[in-house]
């Protein structure tokens, strides 16, 4: 197979697609022990082609980067990947708690920035046992207010 010359080699998607292959298929990168070393595999199209990983997902837009969504445990492929923001990422690693609340699901750190408590709240809730609903619907104690002794 001819060499094709595409003119993006120092551009931030062509940076990103030679991560992604690397992370998947050299064992001598830090993170592929988390990625190739687990399992998680590049389509043919896009490991063998730039122009195919371009023509599915677009240029990366500026702050976002490449995101095995919505299948976080997937592999690299047309309709299992997007560009996402880095708290899109942070919602979507594979170590997050993530709890369903009528119908929706997100991490507990969403559901924490949606209700407006600090983040680590609803996760230290389930540990302790609450229920994801009680967790995220349970307002905080105001630790300021004044207590009385009895």
């Amino acid at each position: 197979m001819a060499s094709v010359t595409h003119g993006m080699h120092n551009t931030r998607t062509y940076v990103i697609w030679r991560a992604m292959k690397a992370r998947c298929t050299n064992p001598n990168v830090d993170s592929f022990v988390r990625y190739g070393g687990s399992g998680v595999t590049v389509c043919a199209a896009w490991l063998a082609s730039f122009q195919a990983f371009l023509g599915d997902m677009g240029e990366a837009p500026a702050g976002m980067s490449i995101d095995r969504f919505p299948n976080k445990t997937g592999n690299y492929e047309p309709g299992n990947c997007r560009w996402a923001t880095w708290r899109q990422q942070n919602g979507n690693r594979v170590d997050n708690l993530v709890l369903e609340l009528n119908g929706r699901s997100q991490c507990a750190v969403a559901w924490a920035r949606e209700m407006g408590y600090e983040k680590s709240l609803i996760v230290e809730r389930v540990r302790r046992g609450w229920s994801a609903e009680r967790a995220i619907l349970t307002p905080p104690r105001d630790n300021r207010a004044p207590r009385r002794c009895a």
